[in-house]
C-alpha cells in the first residue's frame, strides 16, 4: 500500500484533496499532455479554489447518480448524460494518469530500497514536472521505474524478463 505519510481517508473528494495537496505541493499545477491532438490540461487545477472540484469529476458523479436529471454545469443547462463527451472523458483520464504516476512514485519512495516497476508507457499521455525531471516517457516500449536516493529514474526500451 502506498502512503503520503498517512492513509488517504475513504470519503468524498474533499478528503482526498486535503491529503494529496498537503503532501504534494505542486499537484494542482501539473500539466498533462495528450499526444495525439496536443491538448494539454491541469486536470486537478480546480482544487486550487476553496471547495473546488474538477468539472470532469462533477460531471462523472452527476451522470452516475442523476443521469436523466437536468442541471447546470459550467454555465450549461441540460440533462447530465449530455455532458458525457470526449472532452470530459480525456480530462478524467488525464487526472487518472497523474494519480497513477504519483502512486508509482510513492510506492518507490516508501519502499526504501530499489524498486523496479514494469509499466508500458502511455501512448496517449505524458507530463513534465519537477517530480519527473523532464524525462521522456513517451515511447511505446516498456518503462522501468527505479527510485534511489529520492530521485525517480525512468528507463525505456526493450527489456527481457
Amino acid at each position: 500500500m502506498w502512503s503520503l505519510g498517512e492513509s488517504i481517508p475513504k470519503g468524498n473528494i474533499h478528503k482526498y484533496k486535503k491529503c494529496i495537496t498537503e503532501n504534494i505541493k505542486d499537484f494542482c499545477d501539473i500539466r498533462i499532455n495528450e499526444k495525439l491532438s496536443r491538448i494539454n490540461s491541469c486536470p486537478w487545477e480546480e482544487w486550487k479554489i476553496e471547495n473546488g472540484v474538477p468539472t470532469w469529476w462533477t460531471i462523472y458523479n452527476k451522470i452516475k447518480h442523476h443521469r436523466i436529471s437536468v442541471g447546470t454545469i459550467s454555465g450549461t443547462k441540460q440533462e447530465y448524460y449530455k455532458f458525457a463527451n470526449l472532452k470530459y472523458t480525456l480530462l478524467s483520464l488525464m487526472g487518472l494518469y497523474q494519480l497513477m504516476l504519483y502512486s508509482y512514485y510513492f510506492i518507490a519512495k516508501n519502499e526504501g530500497s530499489e524498486l523496479l516497476v514494469p509499466l508500458p508507457s502511455s501512448r496517449l499521455f505524458d507530463t513534465k514536472s519537477s517530480v519527473w525531471k523532464e524525462l521522456d516517457k513517451g515511447s511505446n516500449d516498456i518503462s522501468i521505474f527505479n527510485e534511489s536516493d529520492g530521485t525517480l529514474h525512468i528507463y525505456t526500451g526493450k527489456f527481457d524478463y
